[in-house]
């Protein structure tokens, strides 16, 4: 799996295991637009990776923004977001995650989504 692709072993035998990685640490994660299937779908990718369930909380601080399917732009950031997540949860599986959602990739959003997760989770 992805971690012995990157050669974890070593890492997660010094916390105790691969059940230990993250545990106790948050991960803050900013994209524009979010996914409206992200839990759905980290779901779906714990189960084929023999993953614990994750600690994902979500804030749109600007609003969430209602996905539009036919933008290329939104569903080419929901890729990215669930890609972002997924994998997060998966190198560091005892980890909280934070998605703090942007509500545009145009304009300040993503650096006012970014002012909103330093004054929130440090």
């Amino acid at each position: 799996m992805l971690q012995n692709a990157y050669d974890f072993s070593r890492a997660y035998n010094l916390v105790g295991g691969i059940s230990n990685a993250g545990n106790g640490e948050t991960i803050v994660i900013i994209d524009a637009f979010g996914s409206p299937t992200i839990k759905q779908d980290v779901e779906v990718f714990d189960q084929a990776f023999g993953l614990p369930p994750i600690h994902l909380n979500i804030y749109c601080p600007q609003g969430c923004p209602a996905f539009n399917p036919i933008s290329l732009n939104e569903v080419g950031w929901s890729f990215d977001t669930t890609l972002d997540v997924e994998y997060s949860h998966a190198m560091a599986p005892g980890a909280t995650i934070e998605l703090v959602v942007a509500s545009t990739n145009f304009g300040n959003a993503i650096n006012n989504a970014m002012r909103f997760a330093l004054d929130n989770h440090g």
